[in-house]
């Protein structure tokens, strides 16, 4: 039961991290720099656009990836690999951060459930100590802001290529209560070649640079990326840091697919969940479908119920308050109903293509196919051949497509082998799909 509070004391060092990023400590930030800020005002559709056009192609390049964390380090603590399943996959633009410790399979898989009704009440505890987060990487070259950076930070920020800042459309821990920092962090990459370590550095040009030369005999060498926190502690030390190590064989394929606002969709169904994404990164691929809408109501409802001596912070805070008072648990369960997980397109013997799930929210579907069941379509507009014209209707939902490294409609049309023609639906379990070499070699 302690994953969650752990994670958070590493994260914050024990609680200081909103006293370390403070502006009197030469830190300062603005409110739309936070990362729940546009998640509040219900702007991220708007602004991610915004952003996606102007986002650097040279600095997102070190991030696009497919990346495990293995370590994360803070306040005197660690955790790694062997204490939880970490799937962060970041696109030039977008990213869903995917993590879930092993403790909950180990008790979960005892009699294996199959939906969220069939778990204990201490089992639906355990299941709310994990997490899923998605959004927009902002990404910005340390040099393009030496200028404006403080004396606190001005060694630290001409030391590293670039700065991240996160910015959330959704947010497993989120339950109305905003994160006071913004989600912001140094990234150093690293390549390690037969032994030999090569960081990557920032000359005086803003071109990226290799110190001890990558050797070309070796064409999968080993990729990571040390992620610092933006502020420091009394030592002018980062107070925490993170190991990312990218899975990704390649990343010929990008693709990112956000459900559309409400105002675009077909049909107004008052279950709906409120927002989707699909982030593609090489053969490896996150989704994220979220809360159904209302969910706001029944946090307000619990709350309420709990009383003014009860003031949860999070989500894990306010499902242990509400099963100890005995609340409602259909209410605990309509926060709960969260389905993202990670898994990988590839082939069988056969030369078949599957979207497996290995790793889910919910554990009962790992193993499974992402669009087992599903109704799919593409749409292409009348009179145009750009990919980002297009859109996908994922079961009577409309998905468009934000980013997208694939350049043919027809390309497109066979990753999710579905017809160009906008008057057919094709309905797929994709448990057994051929694909065409053409897209096999990328993939």
């Amino acid at each position: 039961m302690d994953w969650t509070s752990k994670q958070g004391r590493i994260l914050t060092d024990h609680g200081r991290a909103n006293e370390l990023y403070s502006p009197s400590r030469g830190f300062p930030f603005s409110r739309n720099e936070l990362p729940h800020f546009l998640l509040e005002s219900g702007a991220t559709h708007e602004a991610f656009e915004i952003w996606r056009k102007k986002q650097p192609t040279r600095g997102s390049e070190l991030i696009c990836g497919a990346w495990s964390r293995i370590l994360f380090v803070g306040g005197g603590e660690h955790s790694s690999l062997e204490e939880e399943r970490s799937w962060n996959i970041q696109s030039n633009t977008m990213f869903i951060d995917l993590r879930i410790p092993r403790t909950r399979d180990v008790v979960l898989c005892k009699h294996r459930p199959s939906s969220l009704s069939e778990l204990s009440t201490y089992e639906l505890r355990l299941f709310a100590r994990q997490h899923v987060f998605a959004g927009f990487t902002q990404v910005q070259f340390c040099r393009d802001s030496l200028s404006s950076t403080t004396s606190h930070n001005y060694s630290r920020h001409s030391q590293y290529p670039i700065v991240c800042t996160r910015h959330h459309c959704m947010d497993w821990n989120y339950i109305g209560i905003p994160r006071p920092r913004p989600n912001k962090w140094y990234v150093e990459p690293i390549t390690i070649v037969k032994n030999k370590v090569t960081t990557q550095i920032q000359d005086s040009n803003l071109n990226l640079v290799t110190q001890n030369k990558i050797s070309e005999a070796n064409p999968h060498p080993l990729r990571l990326f040390k992620e610092w926190s933006f502020a420091t502690d009394d030592h002018s030390q980062s107070y925490y840091f993170e190991t990312w190590e990218d899975k990704s064989i390649s990343r010929d394929i990008v693709l990112v697919l956000r459900k559309a606002p409400s105002n675009q969709q077909p049909s107004t169904e008052a279950d709906r969940r409120e927002d989707g994404l699909l982030v593609v990164v090489g053969n490896h691929f996150n989704y994220l479908h979220g809360r159904r809408q209302g969910w706001k109501n029944v946090v307000q409802t619990l709350i309420n119920q709990l009383g003014e001596n009860t003031s949860p912070g999070n989500l894990v805070e306010l499902v242990d308050a509400a099963i100890e008072r005995g609340l409602n648990r259909n209410l605990v369960e309509h926060l709960l109903d969260v389905d993202a997980g990670h898994g990988l397109v590839h082939s069988d013997e056969n030369e078949f293509r599957t979207w497996t799930l290995d790793c889910a929210i919910q554990p009962w579907k790992e193993g499974s196919s992402l669009f087992q069941g599903a109704t799919l379509k593409l749409v292409v507009p009348p009179n145009s051949n750009k990919i980002h014209d297009c859109y996908l209707i994922w079961n009577q939902e409309r998905w468009n497509i934000f980013e997208c490294s694939i350049t043919s409609i027809s390309m497109l049309t066979e990753l999710f082998r579905i017809s160009q023609n906008q008057a057919v639906t094709t309905t797929t379990t994709m448990s057994k799909l051929k694909y065409r070499d053409n897209l096999t070699s990328k993939l």
